[in-house]
């Protein structure tokens, strides 16, 4: 499954511009969300992660995330599963329902 390809991207790996972005940007922001959720601060947490937005859906726009070269699809899926881990320290979205 995906979530067992882990969170290990390798950024030799990032081809596209849209890409490299989220990467860095997921990288950066999960050191400042740690940090603010530490000090407890949820609603400043909760304004970083609706920053990724942009972000988000120009990779979504711009990337074909099941290329056919399975090493790239593999690592734009630890990407995004990186990305999910960054949300998951805020909440564990997976448990609300319907």
């Amino acid at each position: 499954s995906q979530k067992d390809l882990g969170v290990e991207v390798e950024k030799k790996l990032l081809s596209e511009e849209s890409e490299k972005k989220l990467y860095q940007e997921a990288v950066s922001k999960k050191k400042i969300l740690e940090k603010i959720l530490s000090e407890g601060n949820y609603y400043q947490a909760l304004e970083v992660l609706a920053s990724f937005r942009p972000t988000v859906d120009k990779f979504f726009d711009e990337v074909l995330v099941m290329a056919e070269d399975t090493r790239i699809r593999e690592n734009r899926l630890k990407l995004l599963n990186l990305l999910v881990s960054i949300f998951e320290q805020y909440a564990n979205f997976s448990l609300l329902k319907e």
